[in-house]
């Protein structure tokens, strides 16, 4: 509706009518359709300030209300539980620092703060104020119909993405980005997803190692693993390459290839990469620690 539109008469059935017979550029017989519902429809988006406020935790529609496009208020809500249920199990079963409580705000009001945006601007397309926001939806549909380029600018809703946790302090540079639940082979040749190796790792720091383990590598992985408490598989690209017991196939490199092809992923139990790695150093115990809350 027009800002001074009257919901009255906007939701008349002969004025619902009219308009939709304006939409389709043809007069459309009333049995050719059923009116369900009429009526003005409203929504709002806001956030909460703070999403932890000491032992309480605020997620989904409690933290953060947005605009019904691309259902991103109902994914945003998964992707709250899945970020905030190992932090707490991590520091109830003492395998994470308290301090790691504090990146739940950090990583997930940001990706509120976005989809709060990006659905904002979903709406002023569809519903523009008079002015240039309505200069530009006329121009940009106008242009839509002859040229391909215009059409990424018609903007009826963004599909829900991962949000990329760019300042958060519990993951390296290298990572912040949701992993994809790739297509695996088990070692006896069954196959499997990403989401299953995090299955198995029970809700600890999950670390890739691609590629033929050295003893060098073995090394620092084990020391690694004797600090901070997380579970190793080896990733190869076909079977006779694999020297650990614990070992998956990835014959078309997927899973490297969403890591930049490192030599090393350390990945959470919410699919997110904390880490990557070219070399095994001391960089990878650090990754580990700082993952689990233990250092800034």
């Amino acid at each position: 509706m027009r800002p001074d539109a009257d919901p009255q008469e906007v939701s008349r059935e002969d004025v619902v009518r009219q308009r939709f017979n304006g939409q389709l550029g043809r007069i459309v017989s009333p049995s050719e359709y059923d009116i369900v519902w009429i009526g003005p429809y409203a929504y709002r988006s806001e956030c909460v300030d703070q999403l932890r406020h000491g032992r309480v935790f605020f997620v989904g529609d409690a933290a953060h209300v947005v605009s019904p496009f691309d259902a991103r208020s109902g994914n945003s809500g998964v992707q709250d539980a899945d970020n905030l249920a190992w932090k707490l199990a991590g520091v109830v079963q003492s395998r994470a620092s308290a301090m790691l409580l504090d990146s739940d705000h950090e990583e997930r009001n940001a990706a509120a703060t976005q989809n709060v945006l990006i659905t904002h601007r979903t709406a002023r397309f569809l519903r523009p104020a008079d002015g240039m926001e309505r200069i530009f939806r006329s121009a940009a549909i106008s242009l839509a119909k002859r040229h391909v380029f215009a059409r990424q600018l018609v903007n009826t809703g963004r599909m829900s993405t991962p949000k990329t946790y760019s300042k958060s302090s519990v993951c390296g540079p290298a990572g912040r980005r949701a992993l994809q639940n790739v297509l695996l082979r088990w070692a006896d040749g069954s196959a499997g997803g990403l989401v299953d190796l995090l299955r198995w790792a029970q809700g600890r720091l999950l670390l890739l190692v691609f590629g033929t383990l050295t003893v060098q590598m073995r090394s620092q992985v084990w020391q690694s693993m004797t600090q901070t408490d997380l579970r190793c598989v080896q990733v190869v690209h076909q079977p006779n390459l694999a020297n650990a017991v614990e070992h998956v196939i990835d014959p078309a490199g997927h899973s490297s290839g969403y890591v930049d092809n490192a030599a090393w992923a350390l990945v959470r139990p919410d699919s997110y990469v904390a880490a990557t790695g070219d070399r095994f150093d001391a960089a990878l115990t650090q990754a580990s620690l700082a993952a689990t809350g233990a250092t800034t």
